[in-house]
């Protein structure tokens, strides 16, 4: 399992992602590692912009530093 396949796996397990969502992953290992990080990216900032009130303070932590890790990488990766 690549980085980007398993940093979105544990992004879905946070937001109790639908059904539908682990169903599309299945699929992630046949794209690329640049398209996985846009779409993780992508999934962070909606979750700390629409569902913060929803979820816990400590689990907000923990997505605040995992989006801090994932813009390093997508930095380092220059997406």
């Amino acid at each position: 399992m690549s980085g980007a396949l398993y940093a979105i796996e544990v992004l879905s397990r946070i937001t109790h992602a639908s059904r539908g969502g682990y169903f599309c992953i299945c699929f992630f290992e046949t794209i690329s590692d640049e398209v996985i990080f846009h779409i993780f990216k992508y999934q962070l900032r909606r979750l700390k912009e629409h569902y913060e009130f929803l979820i816990s303070s400590n689990v907000i932590a923990s997505v605040n530093i995992t989006y801090s890790i994932a813009e390093s990488i997508i930095a380092d990766k220059k997406i």
